[in-house]
């Protein structure tokens, strides 16, 4: 571990600069990246775009169930996105059609910043309110660009807020999807300064000691489906918590930052096709990528593209044989190839035993080969 970030890094007086992992990645900014909770993780920026083309580009990023996450969005579709989702009932739904209300369509017009109080009547609406028409990820993307735009402490402040407030019998509730808010706070305390995550935690601690603390013996009634209490306890207990779990989602591991070997073990047995996730090669070591390397190919096309983007900075030669194979097949054929040009000193020597080895993809190793050696 680096135990002296270079300050001028993003999170490096954050709690995650405590959990670096030297050289896990190629960067140490991208080294600070994955401590942090990357890929869970967003970002805006700042674009000319006119009123009519923000509006048409939510109503894009609002119509899939369950749309695939894109790192960074532009500030103007961010906001529409998030007031839309913020809102009670923003949609219309129809056996064929998931329809704006008038109500979101306004929020999509609304060109003002979006204020801290706008996320925070949107938080504690929602979680307390299912939604229909939309997925766990779609939950995750809103509350992830609600923190890139007002900030993580204002976003991790409001959760715990409105968890203090819940009555006992709503906090132990099973939902469909509020409490994957509650459970993107693991990702939110990283980012806070160690004072403030620590602060935080001990809100939330007593929040599940009010529901009834964590359990000793035997299993507690929340612990079966999914609720704010749960979400706490995957939160506060990592792997202990997550072992009690008797669904096996491989969504509940990714705060089990304290027990690598259980975290590979559950990736090597899913057997329900649960979508690549870089955090879990962070928390379970490089060796995760060799489970993900027979799954990749299942991935829709914008899958595959995010799940590159998730593995690209991995600094592993198990990151560079799925490249490998997406370099010859795969959507992102061009972007994998400039992996190889990118890190060339790294996979020189790896390449020149694939070629040598004359497998499968020896003449797609030979072709990168000699393309570094044209640098």
């Amino acid at each position: 571990m680096r135990s002296k970030p270079d300050v001028s890094l993003p999170f490096s007086d954050r709690a995650a600069a405590v959990l670096v992992r030297d050289s896990f990645a190629f960067t140490p900014a991208d080294d600070l990246l994955f401590a942090a909770g990357w890929p869970h993780i967003r970002s805006v920026v700042d674009q000319s775009i006119d009123d009519q083309a923000a509006v048409e580009a939510v109503r894009r990023v609002l119509e899939p169930l369950d749309p695939t996450p894109r790192r960074q969005w532009g500030r103007r579709l961010a906001q529409g996105y998030v007031r839309a989702i913020g809102l009670l009932a923003p949609f219309e739904l129809t056996p064929d059609e998931k329809l704006l209300r008038q109500s979101a369509e306004e929020a999509l017009w609304n060109p003002d910043p979006l204020r801290p109080e706008e996320v925070l009547r949107g938080i504690e609406t929602r979680m307390q309110n299912s939604l229909m028409g939309v997925s766990d990820r779609t939950m995750e993307n809103w509350l992830l660009y609600a923190e890139a735009l007002v900030g993580t402490s204002v976003v991790a402040g409001a959760i715990v807020d409105v968890l203090e407030q819940l009555p006992a019998g709503i906090l132990s509730a099973r939902w469909t999807l509020p409490p994957f808010i509650t459970y993107q706070l693991g990702y939110l305390l990283l980012r806070l300064t160690p004072v403030e995550a620590a602060a935080q935690r001990d809100r939330l601690n007593a929040v599940l000691e009010r529901g009834g603390g964590a359990p000793v013996k035997g299993r507690a009634t929340w612990e079966d489906g999914f609720s704010h209490l749960r979400a706490i306890h995957l939160v506060l207990a990592g792997s202990e918590a997550a072992k009690r779990g008797g669904d096996r989602n491989l969504g509940w591991y990714t705060h089990a930052a304290d027990d690598p070997t259980f975290v590979r073990m559950r990736v090597a047995m899913d057997r329900l096709g649960h979508r690549p996730d870089a955090r879990l090669v962070f928390l379970g070591g490089s060796e995760v990528l060799t489970a993900y390397l027979r799954r990749w190919q299942k991935l829709d096309g914008e899958e595959q593209r995010w799940f590159f983007q998730q593995i690209a900075p991995i600094q592993s030669l198990h990151t560079a044989a799925i490249v490998l194979e997406m370099s010859q097949n795969s959507a992102v054929k061009e972007e994998s190839s400039r992996w190889f040009l990118d890190h060339p000193e790294f996979v020189r020597e790896w390449l020149s035993q694939q070629v040598t080895a004359d497998g499968p993809l020896a003449r797609t190793a030979e072709r990168h080969l000699r393309a570094i050696k044209a640098l």
